[in-house]
């Protein structure tokens, strides 16, 4: 009798194999291959019982991007260097 081994995702920033039998899919080609997200602390976040697809680490990171060059433009239109609170 074969046992089947189930083959799940996991997702790296870094172009590496994971263990137990999952095969990495990277998600490094944002940016230079730099996310401003963790993906670990993300999962933390989520909580137990929660998958998250490749897909939603990319929107997620777009997002976080995305607010980050609007702050910086709030906060230049404002003659300020420092990005503050207010400027999400």
């Amino acid at each position: 009798m074969h046992r089947k081994v189930k083959r799940s995702a996991c997702i790296s920033t870094f172009p590496v194999a994971c263990t137990a039998g999952r095969v990495a899919m990277s998600i490094s080609s944002m940016r230079n291959g730099k996310m401003i997200i963790k993906v670990s602390d993300v999962k933390d976040v989520a909580g137990d019982g929660f998958r998250i697809s490749e897909e939603f680490y990319r929107e997620l990171d777009r997002e976080v991007h995305s607010m980050v060059e609007q702050a910086a433009k709030r906060a230049k239109k404002n003659g300020r260097k420092t990005l503050k609170p207010y400027d999400l």
